[in-house]
């Protein structure tokens, strides 16, 4: 059994059951280091293993994702686990379960492999728009582009029933039988405030240059700010409740040559 190289850190771990793999993110190359249980050779990293960007560790085999968008595997292979499929060479993530193997593609599709004694393996037609995914004991959860959660596999836990009002999903992760999200609860507010760059709305006059915001909500304060050289800036105006547009004149714009502005509002 090995044990953590001394020089290890800063790295990024990933654990599961026995294995622990890290990579190295000081070392060229994207190297990967591996220590812990090593019954099946799940340790043993491929010696031609160079330009890794993340990896995952399954029960008894560990997988990793190189810069090109290829997937390298090894250790225990009783159920195919470490048989990466022909012509994945465009994942850009990857997970693992016990014992079997997920990779997200760059299209927002999803590839498993492995055991599939509960139908973990089998990806629903319809997994689209992926971003994330994760595995368990003999489950499968994908996180999708909206923030909404599919899950399918072993359900004898409920652990495929994602709950019916779930959204706004940020992370997710998937234990033996059991699930766990981090859920945006942040209110969901309108877009930003902008600049008005319509004829009246932003124009130079005698006085200054006038100035148009709208998209305000009225929430909270509003603050107006303006640079010469986008490293330092000034506080041109501060209100409070302004709803839909504020109008200001920056009477300093007549004497500099160029001048930024933007606009912050407290939602």
């Amino acid at each position: 059994m090995k044990t953590p190289p001394a020089n290890l850190f800063p790295a990024l771990l990933i654990l599961f059951g026995c294995a622990v793999l890290t990579w190295d993110a000081t070392a060229a190359g994207g190297r990967v280091l591996a220590w812990g249980k090593n019954d099946y050779g799940q340790i043993n990293v491929p010696g031609n293993l160079t330009n890794a960007t993340t990896v995952a560790a399954g029960y008894s085999h560990s997988l990793a994702l190189r810069d090109d968008g290829t997937v390298v595997a090894w250790g225990k292979n009783l159920d195919g686990q470490t048989n990466v499929p022909t012509g994945l060479t465009d994942a850009v993530a990857i997970a693992a379960g016990t014992a079997h193997s997920l990779a997200l593609r760059s299209n927002g599709t999803v590839v498993a492999w492995g055991f599939n004694s509960n139908g973990q393996t089998n990806v629903p037609p319809d997994t689209t728009n992926v971003i994330a995914a994760a595995g368990g004991l003999a489950h499968t959860l994908v996180l999708r582009k909206d923030g909404s959660v599919l899950g399918w596999g072993n359900n004898s836990s409920n652990q495929t029933n994602v709950l019916s009002d779930l959204t706004n999903v940020l992370a997710m992760a998937a234990g033996g039988s059991q699930n766990l999200v981090i859920v945006d609860n942040s209110t969901v507010i309108p877009s930003a405030p902008w600049f008005d760059p319509s004829p009246g709305s932003l124009q130079l006059t005698s006085t200054g240059l006038a100035l148009r915001v709208k998209g305000l909500v009225g929430r909270g304060f509003m603050t107006l700010m303006g640079s010469s050289n986008l490293v330092n800036w000034d506080l041109v105006a501060f209100r409070s409740s302004v709803v839909g547009k504020f109008d200001y004149v920056d009477t300093s714009a007549t004497n500099r040559p160029i001048r930024f502005y933007r606009v912050i509002e407290q939602r």
